[in-house]
């Protein structure tokens, strides 16, 4: 345990702070990450061949068996993707605004950066990424690669589109042609209405999940992916298709967590259907007690991880037990609620009672 502290406090940090500079090379990560073993394993000479436990274990999280060290390259690419955050939402510090006023200078980031935006795996466009519409195969029979950039597909005139998917995949015609040059980079969500709005974590959330917007199989079934997709059931009760509805309600895996949910909240909720948790928790949006706190974020994490374990399977074909899930959303809550100051009042006491915080 002492070695396990020691190896988060001293060379986790000092790693950190290279990291937060600039991407290390590979070979530069496996050396520290050698380090690391040698000084976790090793009783004095470090040598080759005395780790008990592979690496990618240890790096788990404690409630999955491991010690709760970071992988390194994982880190590293979070700290350099929360720098181009900072840069796009023009975040107020001083070195956004030097590298505005001296780097960018008026150019866009990805512009400056020579940066080409893949057509397929980024999220560049409101059905993206596209791979999860056009399989590899359609996209070799048309003559492109897996590493098709927009640029590659779009001119002055418009999309350069092969004629056949027009008609097998027409919601290609909706999506706006982009302008590649000439202007700077902005975050936009398209809401509820079909306007894009400023990226905000309201907006995603009233247009995903009080809009029902979610890429859900049944909404994905229109697109004609795959041959087949009639057959695809969700991944979670493996009973029918998935749907708004049925993956946050009607599912048996989910209702389970759900009911973990209702329990929790300190809002009153009726009925067990979607439109009911929303009906329940709309009034409380604004308030900042600790019972309508607690009872937002719950609803939220709780939405999250069924979507998360639900990709997982489908994707990553990874799956966790129903009370594994509850466990990991308890402690998502609690570790939140546990960073926020508290007024001392009765409720908050109850609050912090229910979610075992000192």
């Amino acid at each position: 345990m002492e070695k396990s502290l020691a190896v988060k406090s001293d060379l986790h940090v000092a790693a950190f702070i290279l990291m937060s500079v600039f991407m290390l090379p590979c070979a530069i990560i496996k050396e520290i990450e050698a380090l690391m073993r040698g000084f976790l394993w090793c009783q004095g000479e470090m040598k080759r061949g005395k780790a008990k436990v592979k690496w990618a274990r240890v790096c788990l999280p404690k409630d999955e068996g491991g010690l709760g060290l970071k992988r390194l390259k994982e880190w590293n690419v979070a700290l350099m993707s929360s720098l181009i955050w900072r840069l796009l939402t023009n975040k107020q510090s001083l070195w956004v605004r030097w590298i505005h006023a001296y780097h960018l200078n008026g150019r866009n980031f990805w512009e400056a950066a020579e940066v080409a935006t893949a057509m397929w795996h980024d999220n560049w466009c409101e059905f993206s990424p596209l791979s999860t519409v056009l399989i590899a195969r359609i996209i070799f029979r048309a003559g492109l690669s897996h590493n098709t950039t927009i640029s590659d597909i779009v001119n002055a005139s418009g999309w350069l589109w092969p004629e056949d998917w027009i008609t097998r995949f027409p919601g290609l015609t909706h999506i706006p042609c982009p302008i590649l040059v000439g202007r700077p980079d902005t975050l936009k969500w398209r809401n509820t209405t079909g306007n894009l709005v400023d990226f905000s974590v309201s907006n995603v959330w009233e247009s995903l999940l009080m809009g029902e917007n979610l890429r859900t199989q049944d909404k994905l079934r229109g697109w004609d992916l795959r041959s087949g997709s009639d057959g695809v059931v969700c991944p979670l009760c493996n009973i029918e298709p998935d749907s708004h509805e049925h993956l946050f309600f009607g599912c048996t895996y989910a209702s389970q967590v759900w009911l973990f949910a209702k329990k929790c909240m300190m809002v009153p909720v009726v009925g067990n259907f979607w439109t009911d948790f929303v009906s329940a928790m709309s009034p409380y949006m604004a308030c900042r007690t600790a019972g309508s706190i607690s009872s937002r974020l719950l609803f939220a994490a709780t939405v999250y991880f069924i979507w998360q374990e639900r990709n997982f399977r489908l994707f990553k074909k990874e799956s966790r037990s129903c009370g594994k899930l509850v466990t990991v959303i308890f402690a998502t809550i609690r570790l939140k609620l546990m960073s926020l100051n508290w007024k001392n009042s009765q409720q908050v006491k109850i609050m912090k009672d229910a979610w075992k915080i000192p």
